[in-house]
Parts: C-alpha cells; structure tokens; sequence
C-alpha cells in the first residue's frame, strides 16, 4: 500500500506520517491494526459492554509497521470496536526501534504448576522463556531448541499450563511469595516480537508489558 492509511473526518489522507500532530493522535483506518498477543474472552466481552454503552474513550497506543500499526496498549479496545464495527480507532503513535527491549509480565498463582509435564527445562538450548519461584528458589526456563518457532511455542506451552486458573499481575521488586508460583515472563526486543508475529502468529495474552514507552 502506498498511501498512509490515516484517515481523518473520515477521508483517506495522503498526509507522510512524520506531519503528524505533536500529540501523536490519528484516527486510524482498523483495517490496518494489528495485535501481537491474544486477548482473554471474558475481559474482551466485558470490554464490548463498555465500549456499546461509551464508546472507546481512550486512545490505542501503537506502533508502526511499515503501512500498518501494531498495537503496543488497548489491544482488548481495539478488538471491540473491530467486533462492534467501528471503521476507524483513534490511535496515539509511539516511535518504537525495533531494538527496544520489551519487559514481560511477572504473574503469581496460587498453586504449583506441573512444569515437569512439559518440556521446558533449565538446560533447554533456546531461549529463556520465563524466570519461575515457586518456593524452592527461582529457575530460568528455555525453550527446547535454538530456534524462533521452538520460543514460540514454548511461550504458548507456559501459557496453557494455567490459562485458566485465576493469577494477579505483580511488579518487580515485590516481595516474592513463599506458597504458590510466579511466572516473570522474558520478552525479546520489540523486533524479534514482530518478527515472530509475522512468521508464527499471536502472543499469548498478558504476557507482554510495554509500560515504560507509553505516555
């Protein structure tokens, strides 16, 4: 696509992206939003009411790719103006390098989790997925194989062993739990994470925090 796909008083803009305002907001085409994770069901679905009842009154921060936006917050506002139909979202654009190191969520469950069901080890060759402490000291766990597909699966793997078993999102620095298990995701860059999104598909939900670069 040649043209910017910016569209303003619901006209097509041909306008070079570096014109736009000092605020960063545009109204942007939704055709040409992206996501980079899942969202979770339940919190799309109560955020479909929110956004029937007032609409989307926050902006969705995004970043560019090249004549497309990925969103980097607001992924489940998004999805809901898609879903309700909304032909444009507004967008606040924040210039992110693809170098930019990306921070991962640290989650805290209740529970053990069966890690030795599946095979994320800390001897694993590829890449480290996930920093665990369940009590008896904290391990790193790598992915299988020293290959993107391997990372990415070994993420949605992680994720489905408590996908549906309730966790809190803590900050790092927390004192850390002496019963139950906190999973500190470990991101790579923010163009590895494009990369990966282009070639294997979605993220698992929450696992992502791109706090430092918003607004």
């Amino acid at each position: 696509m040649s043209e910017s796909a910016l569209i303003e008083e619901d006209a097509v803009v041909t306008t070079p992206m570096s014109a736009a305002p000092r605020d960063g907001l545009r109204e942007v085409d939704i055709r040409l939003v992206d996501w980079h994770e899942q969202v979770q069901p339940l919190r799309l679905a109560a955020v479909m009411e929110s956004v029937l009842e007032i609409g989307v009154r926050e902006p969705v921060q995004v970043a560019r790719r090249g004549d497309r936006f990925m969103v980097l917050d607001g992924a489940h506002r998004a999805r809901a103006a898609q879903a309700l139909g909304q032909r444009t979202l507004q967008c606040r654009l924040i210039d992110l390098p693809d170098d930019a190191p990306v921070d991962g969520w640290i989650h805290r469950l209740p529970g053990q989790l069966p890690l030795d069901a599946v095979a994320l080890r800390e001897d694993g060759a590829g890449r480290v997925v996930a920093l665990v402490s369940d009590g008896g000291g904290t391990r790193d766990l790598r992915a299988p194989l020293a290959n993107d597909g391997s990372y990415f699966a070994a993420l949605h793997t992680l994720s489905r062993l408590y996908r549906n078993t309730p966790y809190e999102r803590v900050e790092a620095g927390d004192p850390a739990t002496s019963v139950g298990t906190e999973i500190g995701w470990v991101m790579p860059t923010w163009g590895t994470i494009c990369e990966l999104v282009e070639d294997y598909g979605l993220l698992p939900a929450g696992v992502t925090r791109l706090s430092r670069y918003l607004p």
